[in-house]
């Protein structure tokens, strides 16, 4: 039969209220009487309800994760280093994939309850005003990965920089000709991350006393991975 939290504490000697409190990390335990809790839950291969243990902790041990197109490299990477961290805690993880506009609204409504989540990573997605306000209502903790926002603290790549420094570097190189291929600019799904690189691109290129050639620019309205690479003049870039 399973063992309950009962077995536990009567073959530790303990009563129920200490195993919950070695279960949940509290430090008002002894540590003879930690390390006898644990030895019982070992012996008997217990293993906590975990419905039982969020409604005692007034949390759901979960944490969300608002992110666009899991076909996207960046987003994808980024939600590798979450999984990874997230597997070393007694927390869940709850995906909420963006996949279109309509998506992206029941997603920011989904994800703004508390009974669902006790915090919230955004990536790749910055929120609307009106997002950002339901969000801030909820009080639920929120961090936003490679995107922007005056409402919530961030960890973000500064795109323009990155656009500029490889413009720079292909300047340095003596090339003149310079073309720039990206996804589309359109942010309603995503940061404006594409947008940000083609301003960094254009500043260094007017810096440079040069403009962008429009027949060298492609931002497609969909996604098209690079696959062949074209010269063209002193330049060589993806389309």
């Amino acid at each position: 039969m399973t063992s309950t939290i009962r077995d536990v504490a009567r073959q530790a000697g303990v009563g129920i209220g200490t195993v919950s409190r070695v279960l949940n990390g509290n430090a008002a335990v002894s540590e003879p009487t930690r390390e006898r809790v644990l030895e019982a839950i070992t012996s008997l291969n217990y293993v906590p309800n975990q419905m039982a243990r969020r409604l005692s902790l007034g949390k759901t041990m979960t944490v969300g994760v608002i992110v666009p197109f899991f076909t996207r490299p960046s987003p994808v990477e980024r939600l590798r280093g979450v999984e990874a961290i997230i597997a070393e805690t007694p927390y869940d993880l709850n995906l909420f994939n963006v996949e279109t506009l309509d998506r992206r609204h029941r997603c920011f409504q989904e994800a703004a309850r508390k009974e669902r989540v006790d915090g919230l990573l955004i990536i790749s997605v910055t929120p609307t005003a009106e997002e950002a306000h339901q969000l801030r209502q909820t009080s639920i903790p929120t961090i936003l990965v490679d995107a922007h926002s005056p409402f919530f603290s961030n960890v973000a790549i500064d795109d323009a920089a990155g656009g500029y420094a490889a413009t720079q570097h292909l300047l340095d190189l003596g090339h003149k000709t310079l073309g720039f291929v990206s996804d589309h600019f359109d942010n309603d799904l995503g940061n404006g991350s594409s947008e940000a690189r083609f301003n960094g691109f254009t500043r260094a290129l007017q810096e440079a006393g040069l403009s962008a050639n429009p027949a060298h620019t492609s931002a497609p309205t969909n996604l098209v991975l690079p696959t062949q690479v074209i010269a063209r003049g002193t330049t060589a870039f993806r389309q």
